[in-house]
């Protein structure tokens, strides 16, 4: 019996001696590892994020398949995109819809030229066939026309409001007819070289795009993509 409680006491020891060393190997290495990871992830969901280029920028330098890093901060605060400006967004302004990468060319109250025979948008009036468009500013009002009746239309749909469309390009809004309209979001006009975006709420803009990581193709990583800033 008293050998027995010998060992057993002896085994405790062993134990205990080796606390402090798995104590040291945790500190050292697995403590700075949690450290990291979680700093990862507030920098993945407060400050950085990735997202894929599903098709190619050419006037970006992004081709498809390439992971895209977007500065989220960039316009949180008082920050607001600039003409001019990179700006990753989502379309569909819902948390699981596809991020869109486009330039903002039009800020809150500016006034944009729409050709409704070549489809083309331009910040200066260019020919007969353009017809302007305000980009809404919180609040600002705008005057309903036959050429922007529809636009506004749907922004409003858009933020809640109950309105409805004649055939005669009138708005009703809660069954009463409205000659100018108000919106409660800043409102960008976003577009690329193929292919415009139109008119694109503050809520909307994830953050403002600044380097491809890596690119994919086919499955496999291309190193001749890592870390490039874009044009």
């Amino acid at each position: 019996m008293p050998c027995g409680v010998n060992f057993q006491g002896k085994h405790l020891l062993k134990k205990l001696n080796l606390l402090p060393m798995k104590l040291r190997k945790f500190r050292l290495y697995i403590l700075p590892l949690l450290i990291a990871m979680l700093v990862l992830v507030v920098v993945r969901y407060f400050f950085l994020t990735q997202y894929v280029a599903e098709g190619s920028i050419v006037e970006w330098g992004v081709q498809a398949g390439d992971r895209i890093l977007v500065n989220r901060m960039a316009y949180s605060g008082t920050n607001r995109p600039q003409a001019g400006d990179r700006v990753a967004f989502r379309h569909q302004q819902q948390p699981e819809a596809p991020v869109c990468l486009a330039t903002c060319t039009a800020l809150p109250g500016d006034t944009v030229w729409i050709d409704t025979e070549r489809q083309r948008v331009s910040s200066r009036k260019r020919s007969h066939a353009d017809k302007p468009l305000v980009v809404p500013a919180a609040g600002q009002e705008i005057h309903i026309t036959p050429h922007n009746a529809r636009q506004l239309w749907h922004l409003l749909r858009k933020e809640g409001a109950f309105v409805t469309l004649r055939h005669n390009n009138e708005i009703l809004i809660d069954g009463r007819l409205v000659k100018t309209v108000a919106f409660l979001n800043d409102y960008y006009w976003l577009e690329t070289q193929h292919m415009p975006y139109g008119l694109v709420p503050y809520r909307a803009l994830v953050g403002k795009p600044f380097c491809v990581s890596y690119g994919m193709k086919d499955g496999v990583i291309r190193l001749d993509r890592l870390f490039l800033r874009l044009n």
